[in-house]
């Protein structure tokens, strides 16, 4: 399996699905979150930790993000062609990106290029750790950048957000698709409920609720003062030529039946 993400990343391989994310009441995507995919020579995907463990195992997360980037950028370029409103799109790092001047430097030279375009840099508990341990000055100087977002994913699992709330110029924060599936439970609840009133202390500052695949978990969502999600009942993830297919037939609307539904 490393050999097989090795050469996926040296020759460029890898593919990019996309998770539209919705605002639960206007019901129009909002934005995108991005996934990698890499494949064996049976067909067989390789699990997306194991792509961002691996990578930087081996020393090429690096590369992996700047392909990710580009990727990203020409799929956006024909998105925008027949949904110009939509101009964010969020991209998992593990870290090692933060104190790699080729990455700084290819980043800054898009927000000029594409000023467009508003890139959210979304980061886990490796990520974290690095920033937090390694490379303030970095971090600073990437969101410093026009139209960079700095994220949290994966919120409510095994790190604290709090500390990482307290500690970087965090834009956006997506929780963990097992809290959004156990929101009926006390401790999901809080760690929501705790995430939405950090947010409400900052203007500027989003919560996406990852994994929604009922109705009902939308509806707690809009109960606690959530507005943005993502997940199977929404839309599947899909390639660039499906996902342009979709915007084509459907725009960035939610199909009719299931705004009727989600009433």
């Amino acid at each position: 399996m490393s050999d097989v993400l090795r050469h996926a990343i040296e020759d460029n391989t890898i593919s990019v699905l996309y998770q539209p994310i919705f605002d639960v009441n206007t019901k129009r995507i909002t934005s995108l979150d991005t996934i990698v995919r890499v494949h064996d020579a049976k067909g067989r995907t390789l699990a997306p930790y194991f792509v961002t463990a691996e990578a930087h195992r081996l020393n090429m997360s690096v590369q992996l993000t700047l392909d990710v980037l580009e990727t990203c950028v020409k799929d956006m370029t024909a998105f925008r062609q027949v949904a110009p409103e939509l101009d964010i799109v969020d991209i998992c790092m593990n870290g090692s990106e933060l104190g790699a001047s080729i990455f700084h430097e290819r980043l800054e030279q898009l927000t000029h290029e594409q000023p467009q375009l508003r890139f959210g840099l979304q980061l886990g508990s490796h990520a974290i750790h690095v920033a937090h341990d390694e490379v303030d000055d970095e971090v600073a100087d990437l969101v410093a950048l026009p139209n960079v977002k700095l994220g949290l994913t994966n919120v409510g699992t095994t790190y604290s957000e709090v500390a990482a709330f307290a500690h970087l110029p965090l834009d956006f924060a997506r929780f963990d698709k097992t809290v959004v599936r156990d929101f009926r439970t006390p401790r999901a609840k809080q760690i929501m409920q705790r995430t939405l009133d950090i947010s409400r202390d900052n203007d500027a500052f989003h919560v996406v609720f990852d994994g929604v695949e009922t109705l009902d978990q939308v509806e707690f969502i809009r109960s606690i003062g959530g507005t943005l999600a993502e997940g199977t009942l929404l839309s599947n993830a899909m390639n660039a030529n499906e996902f342009l297919m979709r915007l084509e037939t459907m725009g960035t609307s939610l199909p009719e039946a299931a705004p009727r539904q989600a009433e």
